[in-house]
């Protein structure tokens, strides 16, 4: 679970105000090395995050460089990805995967490794938004879908969780998991109801 002191939701949110005058200036960059400041410190902040995916957009759109040295940071920036996954730290996979995404607003595999450390991490919300916002970029993406129905099932929602593993079927027919997990899930969703029957 994420803890947070006092003092760092204080920071914060100072960071943040200043972030938003530098926005609303036209200081896009700054605003966004300080809204990833912000999501270092408070992980489970979903203003701030709507906010850096805003201000990333705008920089995003405004850079549209592409050159080697965009992918040589972007690799460095990857590799760090990897070894956080390795060492299971999920609040820096949250952190880094923000700064890959400043660079790569359409990266849809990180925004997944994010949901799911966020789910690690007891920020259910912050993950099915994460893969909102991944199924927006790309809606036929199973690896989205089987993210939401992983969310879905731990908070007991059987049947979005369901709606979601059948868009897995429809994205990937040859999952053999998904089918298998719908069957389950619909006896839990029965069993649930207390409509079941010996």
């Amino acid at each position: 679970m994420v803890e947070l002191t006092a003092e760092q939701v204080r920071a914060a949110a100072g960071q943040f105000e200043r972030a938003r005058a530098a926005s609303n200036t036209g200081n896009d960059d700054y605003a966004l090395d300080l809204l990833l400041s912000c999501c270092k410190l408070d992980p489970s902040n979903l203003l701030y995050r709507q906010t850096l995916r805003q201000v990333t957009q705008a920089v995003a759109a405004r850079k549209r460089s592409g050159g080697w040295w965009d992918s040589l940071s972007n690799l460095a920036t990857k590799t760090r990805l990897k070894a956080a996954r390795r060492m299971g730290d999920h609040r820096k996979i949250l952190e880094i995967g923000e700064e890959i995404l400043a660079r790569r607003p359409d990266d849809v595999g990180t925004q997944v490794e994010m949901a799911e450390a966020a789910v690690s991490l007891g920020l259910p919300a912050l993950a099915l938004w994460m893969l909102e916002q991944a199924r927006a970029q790309d809606p036929g993406s199973a690896a989205v879908h089987r993210g939401m129905a992983r969310v879905y099932e731990r908070q007991n929602q059987y049947s979005r969780a369901i709606a979601s593993l059948e868009q897995v079927r429809k994205a990937d027919p040859s999952d053999p998991e998904a089918p298998r997990k719908i069957n389950d899930l619909s006896a839990r969703e029965t069993i649930a109801r207390g409509h079941y029957r010996t």
